[in-house]
């Protein structure tokens, strides 16, 4: 999968067309923005700028305090791929087994569920500090 952005600079339209592109949804480019939008939330479960804000800021806390679970967020690494990322946020949205995500992401099992549960994890560290309900 070509990223055609630095990895430390994707912004909602990177997001977009990675979520897009790894979803299959390969001739994406030729359909109008909201078919795009509507695509890609029914596959992730937000907008494409809401994704590349958290991948973004989990890229930024490295020593961040705040968090409700104890201890310090380490954050991730500034090379990370966020093709990772939105595995864990399709599984999030759509919870199908380690089987399913193997073959639609064309990986293995152990693959999938270990990104899955890293970017779980890490998303999971934002509550409170990043990720509040009203």
């Amino acid at each position: 999968m070509l990223i055609h952005a630095n990895p430390n600079e994707l912004d909602a339209d990177d997001f977009l067309h990675l979520g897009l592109d790894i979803a299959g949804f390969k001739n994406h480019r030729r359909h109008s923005y909201l078919k795009n939008i509507t695509r890609y939330t029914s596959e992730y479960g937000s907008k494409p700028i809401v994704h590349a804000t958290l991948f973004s800021d989990l890229k930024k806390l490295r020593q961040a305090q705040g968090n409700p679970n104890g201890g310090e967020i380490e954050g991730i690494d500034q090379n990370a791929n966020p093709s990772h990322f939105l595995w864990a946020c399709c599984w999030l949205k759509n919870y199908h087994n380690l089987v399913q995500m193997a073959g639609k992401f064309g990986r293995t099992e152990a693959t999938c569920s270990k990104w899955i549960w890293f970017y779980v994890n890490k998303i999971n560290e934002l509550f409170g500090s990043k990720i509040v309900w009203r």
